[in-house]
């Protein structure tokens, strides 16, 4: 059985390539979007910016879990979809529970409005506006820290990102695929029905949910301790 899963999981994803390049797509638009909005950003609101990179830098590389406040309190500026990129993208920003809780929130939201298949577009939107905090949170990074800011990134943003942006870019690719495949089965009403598309729709959602876990916790507990190190190193 478990020797059957694997190949399983691998016959899954190839059926899901056309919709997982799809995804990659939308994706990689979030993240040039982000990075480019940092380049129009004014003195001012590159000052704020700066500034709130300072404080997250101090608190999140105490980490919550280690007995730190986190860097949740301080105002950050705003992003598209409220809340400030730079913070969505940042570990150490929450208790533990709360990040592997914000994680898993995050998949089940898009698993959950691409089951109604008309909620794909929310799916895909959740997609690009993650792709966009971490273009935004990187390009902040490296535009007030130049090199500093890339070894903070790869220390602290890039590690969770290792298991959430691969959990957000299967459900997106699901959903898509589900959708197609329900809008062909009412073209096809005349014609035997398709294969059910929700079997791999629910496994690829179990899938996505152990790897949003693992981010959250890589987010809470390993991240956070990266950070400090990359800061003694760095600064």
């Amino acid at each position: 059985m478990l020797q059957y899963l694997p190949r399983a999981l691998a016959l899954t994803l190839r059926q899901h390539q056309a919709a997982l390049v799809l995804a990659a797509l939308i994706l990689v638009v979030g993240i040039v979007t982000g990075a480019l909005h940092v380049a129009q950003l004014d003195a001012g609101q590159q000052a704020q910016v700066g500034q709130y990179l300072d404080y997250l830098l101090a608190t999140a590389a105490a980490g919550p879990a280690d007995g730190g406040s986190g860097a949740g309190a301080a105002p950050g500026p705003a992003g598209p979809g409220g809340g400030s990129p730079t913070a969505r993208a940042w570990p150490g920003s929450s208790l533990p529970w709360q990040a592997a809780g914000s994680n898993l929130r995050q998949v089940v939201l898009a698993w959950g409005a691409g089951c109604l298949v008309l909620g794909l577009p929310v799916t895909l939107g959740m997609l690009f506006l993650h792709g966009y905090s971490l273009g935004f949170a990187v390009g902040a990074l490296a535009a007030h820290w130049q090199w500093r800011g890339l070894v903070i990134a790869l220390a602290g943003i890039f590690p969770p990102n290792l298991l959430q942006v691969p959990a957000l870019l299967v459900v997106a690719a699901a959903a898509t695929r589900l959708a197609v495949q329900v809008a062909a089965s009412r073209w096809r009403r005349a014609l035997p029905a398709l294969d059910s598309p929700w079997s791999p729709y629910v496994a690829l959602g179990l899938v996505a949910v152990v790897l949003a876990t693992g981010s959250g916790l890589v987010e809470a507990y390993l991240a956070p301790r990266l950070l400090a190190l990359a800061q003694r190193l760095a600064f």
